[in-house]
């Protein structure tokens, strides 16, 4: 499936966002299950719109886009201006996962988007894809960041306070690519083989 959609690049005002979100890709069983879990703090930044019409939930690695959840009907929230973000994480194309439960939000080089309204929505979601491998999916291991300046609010928010305190520079994303898991060679195989070998040998003598 493509994905064709782009975000918009916005201007931040004065107040930039601040998150601590953890994704993690593993092989699990034969699947590749992508996780995630935090939040996203956007209080006082200035959003532009996006229509989800033409998005998908998936990911295309070698355009560094992650869309988690599933997709409203309403609009997202997307904001712009990260310090640092990666441009892919992989060489593989567009991909939808087999199963996508949690939250919704929107990765994308140099942008994040989140559903409207929201001032600290929470990133808890996972992504499964069967039969398949990192590899096979076109992702490189490693790790990947999209880093924004952290910036407490002016004033607490009545539900809930902001964990930030100080203007730092801090990853607001980080995602981590695991390697892929090599199925282990038993350590007594190479013995068995090696006695196996004699057993064979010494046949073949006895026969001649």
């Amino acid at each position: 499936m493509k994905f064709g959609a782009s975000l918009a690049v916005l201007a931040l005002c004065a107040g930039p966002v601040s998150a601590s979100v953890v994704i993690t890709a593993t092989e699990i069983g034969g699947n590749v299950v992508i996780t995630s879990s935090g939040f996203y703090d956007v209080y006082n930044v200035v959003a532009s719109p996006l229509n989800p019409f033409n998005l998908s939930i998936g990911m295309v690695p070698n355009s560094g886009i992650l869309n988690f959840g599933t997709l409203p009907s309403d609009s997202f929230d997307v904001y712009t201006g990260m310090l640092q973000s990666p441009a892919s994480f992989g060489t593989g194309g567009g991909v939808v996962p087999d199963s996508s439960t949690g939250d919704t939000f929107l990765l994308q080089p140099d942008s994040v988007g989140t559903p409207v309204g929201q001032r600290y929505p929470s990133a808890n979601a996972t992504m499964t894809f069967l039969n398949t491998n990192i590899a096979a999916l076109g992702m490189t291991p490693g790790q990947y960041t999209w880093i924004w300046e952290v910036s407490p609010p002016e004033q607490p928010q009545t539900l809930g306070a902001n964990p930030f305190s100080s203007n730092v520079v801090s990853p607001m994303v980080t995602f981590t690519i695991e390697e892929s898991t090599a199925v282990p060679i038993p350590a007594a195989l190479p013995l068995m083989l090696g006695g196996l070998g004699i057993i064979a040998a010494v046949g073949r003598r006895r026969r001649g």
